[in-house]
């Protein structure tokens, strides 16, 4: 099912995660979901990086972090601690 179509029939529900595999997102999908952060399993366009970012969602990629994990004071975060899209 395409972006459009979910976002029309809206049946993707908000989450504080968005977890997709890191092609590009149309913004009314961001706005549908509302996460916090966004983790991509590929690499991920740079510009689209950007554009979560200046919506306030952390951005990680598990393709270049590694590994993810979570932590209670920090939430999110690439195991290694120097992987971060949205410097």
């Amino acid at each position: 099912m395409e972006q459009r179509q979910l976002v029309s029939q809206k049946i993707v529900p908000n989450s504080r995660i968005l977890w997709w595999s890191g092609v590009k997102l149309i913004p009314e999908l961001i706005d549908q979901v509302r996460p916090q952060w966004a983790i991509a399993t590929n690499p991920i366009d740079l510009q689209l990086a950007e554009g979560l970012r200046k919506r306030e969602i952390v951005v990680l990629s598990s393709a270049e972090a590694g590994a993810i994990r979570w932590t209670p004071k920090k939430g999110l975060e690439p195991l290694s601690g120097d992987n971060f899209i949205d410097r």
